[in-house]
């Protein structure tokens, strides 16, 4: 598709998309604040009540949910200075930093000439509607934080290796990108696996010289050593662990120590878990994929509601499987959305790959132990599959070669209908909704 032939044509129906997207976002956010939504919501309060700038550290056996770095609840706190309760503080933080990550993702697109094709658009809206984004926007919580910082760090890295900058906008974005990986890992230690993000852009340019190699590697590094100087200092030399954790320390001590039991005495089983669900692995990898869609531990507000969760959770797997299949297809095209597509596909499978070795260093059965939320980036690589395998299954349906404009047309309305219907019946991701 010729990106700059395009561009003209979409540019109003990109604004129309911004205009409703914002629109619709506020509308949940007004409807739902105030209210307790997240995981772990008192937990998070509690140390947001307790922690001040002056002592930011409050012991993990004191707190349990203290043993995430206090960034986030330190941002909390300071708008509880002016008046404003803990929870809603935590909830407009929230909102703050989940428009942050589909604003630097609309950015990069357009600094690509991206925004304004019909894939741009798809890719976009359809991963800003994604269930898990939206109930993100609007809990209590930090992963929405990391999800923001993967747009940021996606965007300073393409203004380095992909756009020719000058001197000293080159050096300030690579500070910028630096300054972004230091504190996505300094809200949660799930900000880890941004860190080669830099280098996936540097890779899928064309400008890969030596000089940009390193300068990718050092953009990595600082951040890296800087996360791990500070693990070390609050954790490391009490734990003996970089990456502590309190489960099994205060909750789930019993679940943890035979789920840790099973693992150590049948490795290979366990390791066979991650791709053929045997039975006991079952409640632990469900919840990964699910909490993508829906909140299956939660009630629906009707039965439309839980059949259009089931049904997302079902045929996503089904059109991403397509989508793969097409992106391989199309590896050799050299244009701007697939070297892109590449970028944001890589970033999932290293996230994927991060939660599976969270899963073996956190064996739990059930409980959610392995949340979605935990790689919410993921969200755009799974937009990216089902946006080329819309546009692919369409082209394909109609036989003939059909008017390019007929297909995007098409997609272009399924993707609207999808963002419309799941922000105005959020009970979809899990929240509660007192719309209809």
């Amino acid at each position: 598709m010729n990106t700059k032939e395009k561009a003209f044509d979409y540019r109003m129906t990109e604004r129309a998309f911004l205009f409703a997207f914002i629109a619709l976002r506020l509308l949940l956010l007004a409807r739902t604040f105030g209210q307790y939504l997240g995981y772990d919501v008192r937990g998070h309060l509690q140390v947001v009540s307790t922690i001040s700038w002056l002592h930011p550290f409050v012991s993990p056996h004191t707190l349990y949910y203290a043993v995430h770095p206090p960034l986030g609840f330190l941002l909390a706190h300071t708008l509880t200075l002016f008046g404003i309760s803990p929870l809603l503080a935590a909830q407009m933080l929230a909102c703050v930093a989940s428009f942050g990550a589909f604003f630097f993702m609309r950015l990069t697109l357009r600094s690509l000439n991206l925004l304004h094709t019909v894939p741009g658009i798809v890719f976009l809206y359809l991963g800003a509607s994604i269930p898990m984004q939206i109930y993100l926007s609007i809990i209590v919580g930090l992963d929405v934080f990391v999800l923001s910082g993967m747009s940021m760090v996606l965007f300073f890295s393409v203004q380095i290796f992909w756009k020719p900058q000058k001197p000293l906008p080159l050096f300030l974005h690579a500070v910028l990108v630096i300054g972004t990986l230091l504190l996505a890992t300094l809200f949660k230690t799930s900000g880890f696996p941004l860190l080669p993000i830099p280098f996936l852009v540097f890779f899928f340019s064309e400008d890969r010289t030596w000089k940009r190699f390193l300068m990718a590697m050092v953009t990595i590094l600082i951040p890296f050593f800087l996360s791990l100087f500070f693990l070390y200092e609050r954790f490391y030399l009490r734990e003996h662990t970089f990456f502590f954790s309190t489960a099994g320390l205060f909750i789930w001590v019993d679940l943890f120590r035979m789920s840790v039991e099973w693992r150590d005495a049948h490795p290979f089983l366990f390791s066979l878990s991650y791709i053929f669900p045997i039975r006991e692995s079952v409640p632990r990898l469900m919840p990964t994929w699910n909490s993508f869609w829906f909140m299956y531990d939660r009630e629906f507000a009707s039965i439309f509601t839980a059949f259009l969760g089931v049904f997302y959770n079902s045929f996503a797997a089904v059109f991403c499987i397509f989508g793969v299949i097409a992106v391989f297809l199309q590896r050799l095209k050299p244009d701007c959305w697939h070297r892109f597509g590449a970028i944001i596909f890589s970033c999932t499978i290293v996230q994927v790959f991060c939660l599976v070795a969270y899963m073996w260093s956190m064996p739990l059965f059930g409980y959610l132990a392995n949340k979605g939320v935990y790689i919410a980036s993921a969200s755009w690589g799974i937009a990216y599959l089902l946006t080329v395998a819309a546009i692919s299954l369409f082209t394909l349906m109609k036989q003939n070669k059909p008017p390019v404009r007929e297909v995007e047309q098409y997609v272009l309305s399924g993707t609207a209908l999808f963002m419309v219907i799941n922000h105005l019946m959020p009970d979809i991701a899990g929240i509660p909704n007192s719309f209809f």
